[in-house]
């Protein structure tokens, strides 16, 4: 007998709803004891990014998030500003409503 067939009968869930219970609270126990990053938590309970975040959110597990994180990110905005403001303006498109586009749809 193995974990998930133990967890199953334990948890006295119906099988799918079991296993995805199972994956669900070790992802979250080994992300919030820092076992696991965010990355391969979010791939062993098989949600999306925004699922696991919001589970994270509905169990107020804290993301790890310190001032390195911070000055990280910071350095990385500025250089994200830093690119905006060396980029010419080119010719944008215009989209004018009763253009040649527009007039060719049918009244109502």
């Amino acid at each position: 007998m193995n974990f998930l067939t133990l967890s199953r009968q334990a948890l006295r869930l119906a099988p799918p709803d079991a296993e995805a219970e199972v994956r669900k609270e070790l992802a979250l126990a080994l992300y919030a004891r820092g076992i696991l990053g965010f990355g391969k938590a979010r791939e062993l309970c098989g949600l999306t990014k925004w699922q696991f975040e919001e589970l994270l959110g509905r169990r107020k597990v804290v993301r790890p998030y310190d001032e390195d994180d911070l000055a990280a990110d910071l350095a990385y905005a500025q250089q994200l500003a830093a690119k905006r403001k060396k980029r010419t303006p080119g010719k944008r498109s215009q989209h004018v409503y009763g253009s040649r586009a527009a007039s060719t749809l049918p009244k109502l």
